[in-house]
């Protein structure tokens, strides 16, 4: 082998990938997370599905079809298989491109070339065009290697939208639930006031009430009844969001979330592992982490622009000015050859393109070390916060019962004469506001839950297959 083709077979095997080399790095992580010895949690890997912890089928229900008909869902979805298929596209620029063509024309010559006569007539063309760029620099590969970064980005872009779908339906039904909850006390304590009210008439009737029992009483009811109002909007609005959620505004959907359920309540003890698992299991930071190697590799494309392109372009086919001599021997044509091109002239541009590049690498370095240190705090945070709601619940649990002992006995001390109405009135606003402080502690408690298994990135391995 001599002459070009061995310099060009020279080249080939001894090409590289010019550009900077992606190399995954690994954060530094504590051990274990400050948070994970407070209260209701223990050291253990948690479950992927971990809604189903709180026991409660409708939820199950409701993320099940969240995940499958969910707008954004559908959205990520959908951009992920174009970028599957901007990858399977890329991969075909690493082969040989061959397009067929064929054209019939008339053509005439023109006088002002001295030929014979004045001649025109007809042009048959048929044939196939041959290019294919030889990847000496890795322009194409770099090329190849960005796509299927985009691609993966993509992919941990449609799981980390499940997470937060799941995660948010979660939460506005743990909301609806929490509102039912209090809606529930509201009306419990309305219907005790009303019992209190008919016990001042009837107390008037027999000589010992007065007038102003009867007032305060009655103002005292009518406040509780005005606060059912706000609540039954906010239940009407979760369910609203659950609705859109879920992709879906059916009268059945509706009916089922407006039968009251108990307040769903996470386990005594939620699974928590390390940090650096959290972080391999958190699809934001995959995303971030292959956004990154995009960046790097697409440096590497602008860089192969420093050195030349090498194409082997050729065309074969038949030219006639007969249609039936079309694949005849005597029609033949084809030529075939390399192309070198190189923006030698033009090394500012490419110089402006590298530098541009090396930019956007170092914001994606930024921003994956952003989303490594928020989701770090965000756990820590959530875990801190579920500890302490749990706590402050079980002191409100407390504070309720005694309320509720205390409103009973100053009843019964005013059925006898033994206390004022006014002990009464005091003790039924305090058995209210302490179990609405309850019902608004335990709601925070699930809310917290939620958070805690947002943050630590589970939920899409169950739908890992829905794309």
């Amino acid at each position: 082998m001599k002459g070009p083709a061995a310099f060009l077979s020279a080249l080939l095997l001894g090409g590289c990938a010019v550009g900077p080399d992606y190399k995954t790095t690994v954060p530094e992580t504590p051990e274990q997370f400050a948070a994970v010895d407070g209260t209701g949690l223990r050291r253990e890997i948690p479950d992927a599905e971990w809604w189903q912890e709180f026991n409660d089928p409708t939820l199950d229900a409701l993320i099940e079809q969240a995940a499958a008909s969910n707008y954004e869902v559908r959205i990520a979805i959908a951009n992920l298989r174009a970028s599957r298929a901007l990858l399977q596209g890329g991969r075909l620029e690493l082969a040989p491109i061959i397009t067929a063509e064929g054209s019939k024309k008339r053509e005439k010559q023109s006088e002002a070339l001295n030929v014979p006569q004045d001649y025109s007539d007809d042009y048959y063309d048929a044939g196939f065009d041959v290019s294919w760029e030889i990847d000496i620099f890795g322009r194409v590969r770099r090329s190849v290697e960005a796509l299927k970064a985009d691609y993966e980005s993509e992919e941990a872009a449609w799981r980390d939208t499940l997470r937060s779908v799941i995660s948010e339906v979660a939460r506005t039904y743990v909301e609806l639930r929490g509102v039912q909850y209090r809606l529930a006390v509201a009306e419990r304590n309305t219907a005790n006031q009303e019992e209190t009210y008919e016990l001042t008439l009837a107390l008037l009737e027999g000589g010992r009430g007065t007038d102003l029992d009867i007032a305060r009483a009655l103002a005292q009811l009518e406040t509780t009844r005005a606060s059912i109002g706000p609540l039954q909007a906010a239940e009407t609005e979760a369910i609203n969001r659950l609705a859109i959620l879920v992709g879906s505004e059916s009268a059945e959907l509706r009916a089922m979330l407006d039968m009251r359920q108990e307040l769903p309540r996470p386990p005594e003890l939620i699974a928590v592992d390390d940090p650096a698992s959290m972080l391999r299991r958190r699809p934001d930071i995959r995303a971030a982490e292959r956004q990154l190697a995009a960046a790097t590799a697409r440096t590497g494309v602008a860089v192969a622009d420093y050195f030349p392109r090498v194409t082997l372009s050729g065309s074969g086919g038949w030219r006639s000015t007969s249609l039936s001599d079309l694949g005849d021997s005597s029609a033949e044509r084809y030529f075939f050859g390399p192309v070198i091109s190189w923006a030698a002239l033009d090394m500012g541009r490419v110089r402006a393109q590298v530098a541009a590049n090396d930019a956007r690498s170092e914001a994606a370095l930024a921003n994956w070390e952003r989303a490594v240190q928020t989701a770090l705090r965000e756990t820590e945070s959530a875990l801190n916060r579920y500890s302490r709601t749990r706590e402050t619940s079980a002191r409100l649990r407390v504070a309720a019962s005694a309320s509720a002992k205390a409103a009973d006995l100053a009843r019964l001390r005013y059925r006898y004469g033994a206390d004022s109405f006014l002990t009464v009135l005091d003790a039924e606003r305090r058995l209210l506001e302490a179990e609405d402080l309850l019902a608004a502690a335990e709601t925070d408690t699930s809310l917290a839950a939620v958070a805690v298994y947002k943050s630590l990135g589970g939920g899409w391995e169950p739908f890992a297959t829905a794309q």
